[in-house]
């Protein structure tokens, strides 16, 4: 927190701009692993299919996100408007961009974090799909075929609610979710 305390004053609009695009590239890059068929997801390396962003990269961009949204300001330096209206847009135009089972297989993972930076991107975009008969989201709830390599989505989507049904501003979205 000191860190961000820190550097805070020093980001310009160019520097944040190339932030953003980051997380926007990081996040939207779909995970090959999810090119296998489900049962081999647990060896991808062995076939060559790793993910181009390693796990510490992401959750450093997301940490990164969350510290930046906890500067409140209503008109910042290096972006139009609140620094959390832009980190709103920001998380839902990624969040826009998952379109694919592969896509949601791949940020749900992350959406905890997410949630934390902007509660209401995350929210609405699961409210709105969660409205819906899309197949490629619905597919986080599908029983894993092996119990010991298989992979359970809908525990990430359950943690990155939970935290809002303890917080009053989102408790009624969360749990109607």
């Amino acid at each position: 927190s000191e860190t961000y305390d820190l550097i805070y004053g020093r980001i310009t609009k160019t520097l944040f701009n190339k932030f953003c695009h980051c997380i926007e590239r990081v996040l939207t890059t779909i995970d090959p692993a999810y090119e296998l068929t489900k049962d081999k997801w647990f060896c991808a390396s062995i076939f060559g299919k790793e993910s181009k962003y390693s796990k510490s990269i992401i959750e450093g961009l997301l940490v990164s996100l969350i510290m930046l949204s906890s500067y409140d300001e209503d008109d910042s330096v290096f972006c139009d408007g609140s620094v959390k209206d832009c980190i709103d847009r920001l998380v839902s135009q990624v969040l826009h961009k998952v379109t694919t089972k592969e896509h949601w297989f791949t940020i749900v993972p992350h959406l905890q974090l997410l949630t934390e930076a902007s509660p209401e991107a995350v929210l609405s975009k699961l409210e709105n799909i969660s409205q819906s008969d899309d197949q490629d989201f619905w597919a986080l709830f599908d029983p894993p075929e092996d119990v010991l390599t298989g992979r359970t989505f809908n525990t990430d989507l359950l943690y990155a609610v939970e935290p809002l049904a303890w917080d009053p501003e989102f408790a009624v979205r969360a749990v109607h979710i």
